[in-house]
């Protein structure tokens, strides 16, 4: 009886760690219009030269290119190795392009789905969780540290675009 009584402990334990990394995650920053104030044009002069950036125009055209400078009523790019201006007046956004994702949140993940992947291998397996055997307690950790090294290499390998700058 007394093994059934820190198996469920340690059930309830390891949801409740899942359920604060996965409310920890979902209070991350993230990357939308709204985190972007209205019209901080200074903050496309902060890009270094040679940025991949893409300028989107009021039109609707989507014009990519490396940064060069920007001027206080335009900006520089290059494409196909030739400058070109584009006027404040005309643009709607500018998208730094191929930005590394921040690497806490896929951890986290990685370590939820791990703990997750370890309780199902544990209870499959009937592994004990208690007294001088608890291997099961071992599968568990081992998910977690398998998924958040998963993690951290999925977010590694991840690049986005972010908006920098909005009429």
């Amino acid at each position: 009886m007394k093994n059934l009584e820190i198996r469920t402990l340690l059930r309830k334990t390891l949801v409740m760690g899942l359920v604060v990394c996965l409310g920890v995650v979902s209070a991350l920053p993230k990357d939308n219009l709204s985190a972007i104030p209205l019209g901080n044009w200074g903050l496309v002069g902060s890009l270094e030269k040679g940025t991949s950036i893409s300028v989107r125009m009021t039109s609707g055209d989507r014009i990519d290119g490396k940064f060069i400078a920007l001027d206080p009523d335009s900006v520089r790019l290059t494409m196909d190795r030739q400058e070109r201006v584009y006027p404040r007046s005309g643009i709607a956004q500018v998208w730094q392009l191929r930005v590394a994702d921040p690497k806490l949140n896929g951890t986290l993940i990685g370590m939820g789905a791990g703990a997750a992947a370890g309780i199902i291998g544990a209870v499959a397996s009937n592994a004990p969780f208690g007294g001088e055997d608890a291997w099961g307690a071992g599968f568990v950790m081992a998910g977690i540290g398998i998924g958040a090294a998963l993690g951290f290499a999925a977010d590694a390998a991840t690049k986005g675009d972010r908006l920098i700058y909005r009429k």
